[in-house]
């Protein structure tokens, strides 16, 4: 491959024909940056042929790098950070209509414990990173990686709760039109929070341990989500969120 090379043409290629169909961008751009984070490709092509696709890879690499390091407690995710926020800036700057820079940037947002307020209408939803959301949904309303960037900031692992990513996950699978992948947020919450050591067959003895089961408020493994009042919020409500 050419970007693992050293050489950007196929990414240019790859990402140019990409421009009117955000899905495939996100996805490219994607895997392009997870090609590319390891060399100097992108800060290379930025500087040699500043095009928005250049930009956008390098806003890629520039957050993959950020949650690598955050993951490994580097002391330099902080400095790393801003760097990937101010390429984001940029590449939200040269493509005003492409909603990937921001999903980039959503991505990030479960570093942080962001503690906004969710749209009227939405009840007991959790706080989150809903400006940021709702910022993205105003370019591409059905945007598959955003749905998945946002869920994930309230996921247990991401200091959220079973209940919280239930809830948004529920929320967001019931607004998503029929034939839409985003019907399944629920089922991906539901996967997220399974613990295979904590959760077995109703009926069982014991754990696959030996040791007895757990009662049914102690079993975090397979959680089952408390029932919540029905909200209902059209995708112009959530938008029009100030960003």
């Amino acid at each position: 491959m050419d970007v693992r090379a050293g050489r950007y043409r196929s990414a240019r290629e790859a990402l140019a024909d990409t421009r009117d169909d955000f899905g495939l961008r996100a996805h490219r751009s994607l895997v392009l940056a997870s090609e590319a984070a390891d060399s100097d490709l992108a800060e290379r092509w930025l500087a040699e042929e500043p095009t928005p696709e250049a930009a956008l890879l390098w806003a890629r690499v520039a957050v993959l790098r950020t949650l690598r390091a955050a993951a490994a407690h580097d002391e330099r995710a902080e400095a790393l950070e801003r760097i990937a926020l101010t390429a984001c800036e940029r590449a939200s700057t040269a493509a005003p209509h492409d909603p990937t820079p921001w999903v980039a940037k959503l991505t990030m947002a479960r570093l942080h414990d962001i503690r906004e307020p969710a749209p009227q209408g939405l009840l007991t939803a959790p706080a989150g990173p809903w400006r940021l959301f709702s910022h993205v949904l105003r370019l591409d309303p059905w945007n598959r990686e955003a749905h998945h960037r946002f869920l994930a900031c309230f996921f247990t692992r991401y200091g959220g709760s079973v209940n919280a990513a239930w809830d948004v996950a529920a929320f967001l699978g019931q607004r998503a039109p029929a034939t839409s992948p985003l019907r399944l947020l629920p089922l991906v919450a539901l996967v997220e929070s399974y613990n295979p050591r904590n959760c077995w067959p109703t009926g069982s003895g014991s754990s696959p341990s030996g040791a007895p089961p757990p009662s049914p408020s102690t079993r975090t493994g397979c959680p089952r989500p408390r029932a919540t009042a029905s909200r209902r919020c059209s995708t112009s409500r959530i938008s029009r969120t100030p960003c």
